[in-house]
């Protein structure tokens, strides 16, 4: 089991925006963009969601391939993985109960890459952002 937790905010108006947590298959080749990935991903507008791609170069399908949380702007992500069981948990706070978004089943290989990355949708735009309290457990 390989467990990341993070707790993020955004510089400017501390609230949850635009941050990705992404497990993604190891290449040997490259860390494209459009490798198999799944991630745990809280966007500016408070929207919160589990999503994959199961093969390189697929298109992102929304919804096909995402779980979305019933509630929005969570302080707190947890990305877990057992085996091929990947499960997405979420608080609003750092001492709140955890809620399961969801989880999906992956071929993953064994060794993988995890982190967390911030983008932003808008080309013209720079985020920042400030992660603490990241915890990788095995």
């Amino acid at each position: 089991m390989v467990c990341l937790k993070q707790q993020l905010t955004n510089l400017f108006n501390e609230k949850i925006c635009s941050f990705q947590l992404q497990l993604k298959q190891q290449s040997i080749v490259s860390l494209a963009d459009s490798a198999v990935h799944i991630s745990a991903v809280s966007d500016g507008d408070g929207l919160t969601v589990l999503q994959w791609r199961m093969k390189p170069g697929m298109n992102m399908r929304d919804p096909e391939d995402e779980i979305r949380a019933t509630g929005t702007k969570y302080g707190v992500i947890q990305l877990e993985r057992k085996g091929k069981k990947i499960t997405m948990r979420v608080a609003k706070k750092e001492g709140d109960p955890f809620e399961t978004v969801g989880e999906h089943a992956m071929d993953l290989p064994n060794e993988i890459l995890a982190g967390i990355f911030i983008c932003s949708h808008n080309p013209d735009v720079i985020e920042q952002a400030k992660a603490w309290n990241i915890q990788v457990k095995q």
